[in-house]
């Protein structure tokens, strides 16, 4: 069992973790904090530990996706427009970071295949629609981690891409024939497995192919057969996030019981881990620990070598800024107006938007954020339309007022710059300008690049 660690509370709340340590958790999944006290308690549960912690995050953008202090870099879709080097030099401040933090698995690589434009939960996590892409990188993601001592998860099994729901809100339903999963989604999983990657994350998905009676590929047990017979797979098997509403069905303990039982051998973030040992311990759940045991022997120990944390920074700048898709110069450009939609009003650092209003002071410059009226309220036949989209857990699709905002930009619109989720405009049919995320860096690197003209 891998319990959530808050890292912004893990000084209060260390005795309760360390309880957790004496009674026996495999480990812990860390969300957020500060890197220097995060790695301060981690190295405390460390100590007292009998056999090694494992302690993982969702890091696929890099430590500072998590701790304040690190380094966060574009999402993999932005990733992978960089060549074999760069993306392999940004991996490797994944791992020298993390392992300075403590973490000695990173929650990735995200082998979903984003065949969905319409996916509200993979969409820039995935390194693209093309599976010969996605293998590519997420093999040199595994092949950079592992060299450089972190552990890896490919997830989340079959295939989270061609979804349109969210497994955190619901279950979603993949109806493919199993020829056609093995042509396309698994795949990637199958060459993750030739890179001898570290574990396998089953989504809470439902897929008939695989399991005709529909229970979620994390817990069923014909799942774990396809993965350790037709894979030939003999790493971990995780679930993902036992608290998610994939599994609501079923509820928390019962998921667990199934998962043990189905052969998973970690349980992934329950709400409450003392108390689903004891349910699990009550109805005497399948419970192997030799398998774990012997990988937690294995794992790396916190690294003392302190990060090159302004090397690393500029290193995501550069990157940031070749991995923008350039769909038109700005310089060459007039607009008539410019339209800025936020999907949410918090994903604009300012610093695009203050460049704009500078460049283009002599044209109509409306925002829309969280209401629009029928009319957009632009005129002319040269509109920018400056979007600020995020895929995000537990949020489900866009809402109803900025899918109908960006459907009327679309008919007026002639060019598009969006930050954040790119599939918002993918039938657009005009020049557009991708960043791939809603970030200051990306903000400043778009400039830079207006700038250079």
């Amino acid at each position: 069992m891998i319990a959530r660690m808050n890292g912004g509370v893990i000084r209060s709340e260390y005795d309760r973790y360390a309880e957790l340590v004496m009674q026996g958790i495999a480990g812990f999944i860390v969300f957020g904090g500060e890197l220097d006290e995060v790695r301060e308690h981690i190295a405390r549960l460390q100590n007292i530990a009998d056999v090694p912690l494992l302690i993982a995050s969702d890091m696929e953008q890099g430590a500072g996706q998590q701790l304040v202090g690190a380094t966060m870099f574009p999402p993999a879709m932005a990733i992978s427009r960089l060549d074999k080097d760069e993306a392999e030099a940004v991996f490797r401040v994944y791992a020298e970071e993390a392992l300075y933090a403590g973490i000695n698995m990173i929650l990735a690589p995200v082998v979903d295949i984003n065949t969905d434009p319409d996916n509200p939960i993979i969409s820039v996590r995935s390194y693209g629609h093309d599976k010969g892409k996605v293998s590519e990188m997420s093999g040199s993601m595994i092949d950079t981690l592992r060299s450089n001592g972190i552990r890896t998860c490919a997830k989340h099994f079959p295939g989270h891409g061609d979804t349109s729901i969210d497994s955190h809100i619901s279950l979603p339903l993949i109806d493919k024939d199993i020829d056609k999963l093995e042509q396309e989604e698994i795949c990637p999983f199958r060459d993750a497995v030739g890179k001898d990657v570290s574990s396998i994350m089953l989504g809470h998905i439902a897929v008939p192919a695989i399991d005709p009676e529909n229970v979620p590929m994390s817990i069923s047990g014909k799942a774990v057969r396809y993965i350790n017979e037709r894979l030939d797979f003999e790493g971990l098997l995780m679930t993902d996030a036992l608290n998610m509403g994939g599994l609501s069905a079923y509820g928390q303990n019962k998921a667990a019981e199934m998962a043990l039982n189905a052969g998973v051998d970690i349980l992934l973030h329950p709400d409450a881990p003392a108390a689903m040992n004891e349910y699990l311990n009550s109805v005497n759940a399948r419970s192997e620990h030799a398998k774990l045991e012997s990988f937690r022997k294995g794992l790396s120990m916190m690294s003392d070598d302190l990060p090159g944390f302004e090397r690393n920074m500029r290193l995501a700048q550069r990157v940031t800024e070749r991995s923008i898709d350039i769909g038109f110069d700005i310089g060459r450009v007039r607009p008539s107006s410019v339209l800025v939609l936020k999907e949410e009003g918090d994903l604009s650092s300012g610093i695009l938007e203050a460049y704009l209003r500078e460049q283009f002071n002599d044209v109509p410059y409306v925002e829309l954020n969280g209401e629009a009226s029928s009319d957009v309220g632009v005129k002319g036949d040269r509109v920018m339309t400056v979007i600020y989209s995020a895929t995000g857990a537990w949020k489900g699709k866009a809402s109803g007022w900025f899918n109908s905002a960006v459907q009327r930009a679309k008919l007026v619109s002639s060019h598009f710059i969006v930050l954040g989720n790119p599939y918002v405009i993918h039938d657009a049919g005009c020049r557009c300008i991708y960043t791939y995320w809603c970030s200051e860096l990306s903000e400043a690197a778009l400039v830079n690049i207006f700038k250079q003209g």
